[in-house]
């Protein structure tokens, strides 16, 4: 499956190759542990020659640890790439989330009248392979821009400015919607993003 964002493509791939690999082999090692001691256990009564075993202590200590270094190198990777990305924005967007619409940069994007509930009138545009930066607030009460197909999910608070970069997306339509519970109006605010 293909996504817009590179930095979530990482992490996707991240944890559909690389976490399922290490998972298996330690589900492997757990397993071949027990077999090994049930044999043990079968044979003498009690597996003394494993309650002190170095070798077994050492393997089973090293073998998370690594585990854990390899996940948290990818992890701080992959913020790194996010937050060097923040200072090299060509554009900056505003927006701000209202009682059940959206604003990006003081033009209102509602629901379409084409009967369509993830069509609006007034779509963001990004240009692609170009950062972004979107600054996302409130007006009134609690939204959040949410576009699953790129892996963003920001909070839109009252009071309070979050943001986020956006780079590397591919050409095309993003729907999303409001995923936070803003009131009667709430199903009625998708978000269009268009990259072109």
């Amino acid at each position: 499956m293909r996504y817009g964002n590179r930095e979530i493509e990482s992490i996707i791939l991240f944890f559909d190759q690389t976490i399922i690999l290490y998972t298996s082999i330690i589900n492997a090692l757990i397993v071949g542990i027990i077999i090994i001691i049930r044999k043990w256990y079968n044979r003498k009564g009690i597996c003394n020659q494993y309650i002190y075993h170095i070798k077994i202590e050492v393997i089973w200590t090293i073998l998370p640890i690594i585990f854990l270094i390899v996940i948290v190198l990818h992890s701080v990777t992959v913020i790194y790439n996010l937050e060097i990305n923040k200072g090299t924005n060509n554009k900056y967007i505003n927006v701000i989330g209202n009682q059940w619409y959206w604003i990006y940069n003081n033009i209102e994007s509602r629901i379409s009248s084409l009967g369509r509930i993830i069509l609006v009138d007034q779509p963001l545009f990004i240009k692609a392979n170009n950062n972004t930066h979107l600054i996302i607030s409130s007006l009134d009460v609690i939204h959040s821009f949410a576009l699953p197909t790129l892996g963003i999910k920001v909070d839109a608070i009252p009071g309070r400015i979050n943001n986020i970069s956006i780079n590397g997306l591919t050409q095309g339509l993003y729907v999303g919607y409001c995923s936070e519970l803003c009131g009667s109006g709430h199903a009625f605010m998708p978000i269009n993003l268009i990259v072109y």
